[in-house]
């Protein structure tokens, strides 16, 4: 048998050990994801009923999802908080910087609404921990029929 040929017959065998090692290290995190196929991987806006939008949507909004509201209740939101700022394509008043910019445009109005996805809500870059404890005690949860991914706090 030529040289040439066993180093061939060597690198496939390695090839194929290596990748059913490959399959046996990664076979726990590729089961873990079949487990979640059936869900989509973003909140569905969609799925908030007609008349619940509305409602939302006629309330001064403060929300961590700006684009998100923007194109699923077709105006701007009041007041939002973003991460990511581009200077370009920000807008005023409705920037929300700090802790006390989140309280004033809570306290503003008595139809205060707060709207995001849970991700956002509890994630500290977006929503941190005085801001989510104060919105905690001074709104309360509003139950909808809609994705329960998407948070909705009304002033009590």
């Amino acid at each position: 048998m030529p040289a040439w040929r066993g180093r061939a017959i060597t690198r496939v065998a390695v090839a194929v050990v290596g990748l059913c090692g490959l399959y046996l290290f990664c076979h726990p995190w590729m089961r873990e994801a079949e487990l979640v196929h059936h869900r989509a991987k973003f909140a569905d806006w969609k799925s908030l009923p007609a008349d619940f939008r509305d409602q939302v949507s006629a309330a001064r909004v403060i929300t961590p999802n700006p684009r998100e509201f923007m194109y699923y209740f077709g105006r701007y939101p009041d007041y939002y908080r973003m991460v990511e700022i581009n200077p370009k394509r920000q807008y005023e008043p409705g920037l929300l910087n700090n802790f006390i910019d989140f309280r004033r445009a809570i306290e503003g109005s008595p139809d205060s609404t707060f709207i995001g996805i849970d991700w956002n809500v509890n994630n500290p870059a977006f929503t941190t921990d005085a801001m989510r404890q104060y919105l905690n005690t001074k709104m309360v949860l509003v139950p909808h029929a809609g994705d329960p991914r998407i948070l909705v706090y009304r002033r009590r």
